[in-house]
């Protein structure tokens, strides 16, 4: 699953950049056919995020620790509530 975590985020950062750079000459430009395209790629972006979060989710319940973001917010000793809940905990800024 890590494996898959890190391609599904690295392929989400070229669909981003390959989305905002059409979207831009879309704009400029009025084509159509580059509008549709931008606006699958943001379905692509969203599928393709969801992907790396339910891999993240799955490192989490099954106690992958050879994930930083699992080895960092999670241990052996909590109760599975609390682990999903480092879903969210772990993130910058959450409470």
């Amino acid at each position: 699953m890590t494996v898959l975590g890190q391609l599904s985020l690295w392929l989400a950062l070229l669909i981003g950049v390959w989305g905002s750079v059409v979207g831009f000459i879309a704009g400029r430009n009025e084509r159509p056919e580059l509008i549709v395209s931008a606006q699958r790629a943001v379905y692509g972006l969203a599928a393709v995020i969801l992907v790396a979060s339910l891999s993240l989710l799955v490192a989490l319940v099954t106690r992958d620790f050879n994930v930083a973001y699992v080895w960092s917010y999670t241990s052996r000793d909590l109760p599975l509530v609390y682990t999903l809940t480092a879903f969210y905990g772990g993130q910058n800024g959450s409470l």
